[in-house]
């Protein structure tokens, strides 16, 4: 009876280790479930390159070799193509062959994932190179091939890689090893001489800390060299605000992001307010205002504004906080509050206006945009030249109020200008200046005609009276609500940008507004939203046809010129270091908050902001671009 029980209990025993196994043949699935698949050998040629509206190149991708660990079938073979587009193949047969095309060049990270019928992935990548040189390599016919757009993009310098510390190797002296750290948002000035100047930003400091910077740095076009002129190397510095009115080598600018500047007619730098430590170490919303000297870099806190956190405007004595301010005298004692991210402008009187922008309510904390417009004339000119005359802050139009909902005319009644217009609240919107003196805004992230939020693509004339003293806002152009805010790409008119923020602009010898990048709503509408949704890096530029020298701008003309039509697009660096030899096949990748510049050749310069590198990773960037426009846009 002992020999049976014992028999009983191996046969019990096999019996259980046979479910377990779910097989009695050696094979077992505990096994398969765990250990991945080996994924084999695969290749990546380039096979045609596809001409049209959307260019590419053609490459077959194919594999050979996967199996289970246990020898059962692959179930699907999911492919990564490196960038931001995954297709899945379930084959009929073993590693069937699947097409992609890229849209540009660019060294491209393929990965390969099996996934056997239990369920269980293994993963291989492999480096593809799209080049044009790779396309005849492969023999595939590009002859005649020209790329799209007629931007000439030279990668300057800095890293392709996001989130760089930069390099302080020397301070005060220009070095072809200095590099300033990755940031967004940081200021920006063009000296008389030429000279590209930045201060600041949010981003990352000499050691990987991530926070508010106040480094001053001064790129020479000519030299190709970066001096770091002043400020910290470490993020987060309170600054030294010495006397107001006093310009000292002491004085030292705390650190900020999304301030508002501009340079006056003898080549000062001014700067107001960002997000960023007060002169008691408060941080928060800022309206302090400063000048500085590009021949020496010393600062001076202009006596206006608030060495502490400025949560409140300062508006003109006995003036009610719901009255516009456009029957009060400037002075010194008026000032905006503090914002970050408001639109600027420089009229052809050297006045300065701002706009909009962010701050925050002091006793809930919640954050919120604004709808106000200012004007700040810094020397005395004739009373004819600026609102009422003198200097100091003008507060124009707009309200004090929060999260305001624009007022637009009619549809039917767009280009008309009325005094009831203006732009609804919002934070980092474009602003430009065109021949005229007229001010335009284009777009940002704030409220539409029915009060909700999101990213707009509306554009605006302002257009100021020196006779009767008083501004027009006009609607000109785009939606007036974030709903209808998708862009229109086509080959021909109607083209217009879809509604985005933190966009890089300037204007060009003939009078044209560019833009690049931002972030907002794509060809495909995707993600609206308060924060802009998915970073762009499309090139456009806006052509304004005037109807007569009296009468508002008519007919804007929007071309789509360059980059790629949806978001989160990686930056194509086609060389492995920086190069001053511009390329239509080198792209800067999305991006919102770069720090941009033009300079005295026409040239548009761009530097970092919060985006994507050649990877596709997303992060602070601090690479430095330089654009040649080659020819003019068809259509203008």
């Amino acid at each position: 009876m002992h020999v049976v029980r014992k028999t009983v209990s191996l046969m019990l025993t096999g019996a259980m280790a046979c479910a377990l196994l779910a097989s009695c043949g050696g094979k077992s699935n505990s096994t398969a479930s765990t250990t991945p698949p080996t994924v084999g050998t695969f290749s990546c040629p380039i096979v045609a390159y596809t001409s049209g509206f959307t260019s590419g190149f053609e490459v077959q991708c194919k594999s050979s070799g996967a199996i289970s660990a246990d020898g059962a079938t692959i179930a699907t073979y999911t492919w990564s193509f490196g960038d931001q587009v995954t297709s899945t193949n379930t084959p009929t047969t073993t590693g069937a062959p699947i097409y992609h095309v890229y849209v540009q060049p660019g060294n491209y990270t393929v990965t390969l994932t099996v996934t056997d019928d239990h369920g269980t992935t293994g993963s291989k990548s492999l480096l593809v190179p799209i080049s044009f040189d790779a396309a005849k390599a492969a023999n595939v016919t590009v002859s005649g091939v020209t790329a799209e757009g007629v931007e000439n993009w030279a990668w300057i310098g800095g890293s392709k890689f996001a989130n760089s510390t930069g390099d302080f190797n020397t301070q005060f002296t220009a070095s072809a090893l200095n590099q300033p750290s990755a940031r967004q948002s940081a200021a920006s000035w063009t000296s008389l001489d030429g000279k590209l100047w930045m201060l600041g930003g949010a981003g990352y400091d000499s050691a990987g800390t991530s926070g508010q910077l106040n480094d001053l740095w001064m790129f020479d076009p000519t030299a190709g060299q970066w001096t770091w002129v002043a400020g910290s190397n470490k993020a987060n510095q309170y600054g030294t605000f010495g006397t107001q009115g006093k310009t000292a080598s002491t004085n030292v600018i705390s650190a900020r992001s999304g301030a508002a500047t501009w340079v006056d007619q003898s080549g000062n730098f001014w700067l107001f307010g960002g997000e960023g430590f007060d002169k008691n170490n408060n941080y928060s919303y800022l309206n302090d205002m400063w000048m500085l000297n590009p021949q020496n870099g010393e600062a001076t806190w202009v006596v206006t504004g608030s060495s502490g956190v400025g949560n409140s405007a300062n508006l003109c004595a006995g003036t009610p906080a719901t009255t516009i301010q456009t029957s009060c005298t400037a002075s010194t004692s008026s000032s905006p509050s503090g914002r970050a991210y408001a639109t600027t402008w420089v009229d052809s009187n050297h006045v300065f206006w701002l706009f909009g922008g962010q701050t925050v309510d002091s006793s809930s904390g919640s954050a919120y945009t604004l709808d106000d417009l200012w004007s700040y004339d810094p020397n005395a000119y004739d009373a004819t030249a600026h609102p009422n005359g003198g200097k100091g802050w003008i507060w124009v139009s707009g309200t004090p109020n929060s999260n305001t909902k624009g007022v637009y005319p009619s549809v039917a009644d767009i280009n008309s200008g009325a005094a009831t217009n203006h732009p609804g609240g919002r934070l980092s919107a474009q602003g430009w200046t065109d021949k005229s003196g007229n001010l335009w805004l284009f777009g940002g992230s704030g409220f539409d005609s029915a009060g909700s939020g999101g990213s707009l693509n509306d554009l605006w004339m302002y257009k100021y009276d020196i006779k009767t003293g008083t501004g027009i806002w006009t609607w000109v152009g785009g939606s007036n609500t974030v709903a209808n805010a998708t862009g229109v790409y086509t080959a021909a008119s109607g083209n217009v940008p879809g509604g985005r923020l933190g966009t890089s602009g300037w204007v060009d010898a003939s009078g044209n507004f560019w833009m690049f990048g931002g972030s907002g709503s794509d060809s495909t509408a995707t993600t609206t939203s308060n924060d802009g949704g998915g970073a762009l890096n499309e090139l456009w530029m806006l052509n304004i046809a005037y109807a007569s020298s009296t009468k508002p701008p008519t007919t804007p003309h929007w071309t789509w010129v360059g980059g790629v039509n949806t978001a989160g697009i990686a930056g194509v660096y086609i060389t492995e270091t920086p190069s001053t030899t511009g390329s239509n096949y080198n792209t800067p990748g999305s991006r919102l908050w770069g720090t941009g510049w033009l300079d005295s050749s026409g040239n548009f310069w761009l530097f970092g902001g919060a985006g994507m590198d050649s990877q596709g990773t997303s992060g602070y960037l601090n690479d430095l671009w330089k654009v040649q426009l080659t020819v003019q846009p068809s259509g203008n």
